[in-house]
């Protein structure tokens, strides 16, 4: 089960709001440490629950150990509950799974972390929300958000909004 291996969430998602806080052109040296450890893990990855990608979660996390990497952030569209199959798997010892989702707003992709359930979408729809709402939904829920693909011209937030937005 992916809990005998899930760190704690709250201090994950404190080293992330660290992450992002550092300027953006520091973020690629930035390291998350924990307990003295450089961990290496992806935080933006999709398997065929989120028809975005074709792999089954366990080639996923197998391809992961195979890289050297020591965990995956599945982030399957529209859902966090898109990704529930994945915690009926085995998962490697000390490899670390977490879960997040990525969500279609009206000004671009957006990753969403730190979410039990779906009981973010309160507006039931899967394209187009309110970016401004949903990120101030996922912050009352107590989690962050991330642009996914900032830089990309058809889904991505572009960078003015990005300086606006508390995220």
């Amino acid at each position: 089960m992916i809990t005998q291996n899930r760190p704690d969430d709250k201090g994950c998602i404190r080293a992330l709001r660290r992450l992002l806080a550092t300027q953006p052109s520091k973020r690629r040296s930035a390291r998350i440490r924990s307990v003295g450890t450089i961990m290496k893990i992806d935080l933006h990855c999709h398997t065929l629950y989120s028809n975005d990608n074709f792999l089954r979660p366990e080639v996923l996390i197998r391809r992961a150990t195979e890289l050297g990497l020591d965990g995956v952030c599945i982030t399957e569209h529209y859902s966090i509950d898109a990704s529930l199959p994945v915690e009926e798997l085995e998962i490697p010892k000390n490899f670390k799974i977490f879960r997040a989702l990525e969500i279609s707003t009206d000004a671009g992709h957006l990753l969403a972390y730190g979410l039990r359930d779906d009981g973010w979408n309160r507006w039931g729809l899967k394209y187009n929300l309110p970016l401004r709402e949903v990120i101030d939904v996922i912050h009352e829920l107590g989690g962050i958000c991330v642009p996914a693909h900032p830089y990309r011209a058809w889904d991505g937030i572009d960078e003015p909004l990005l300086e606006t937005l508390a995220i």
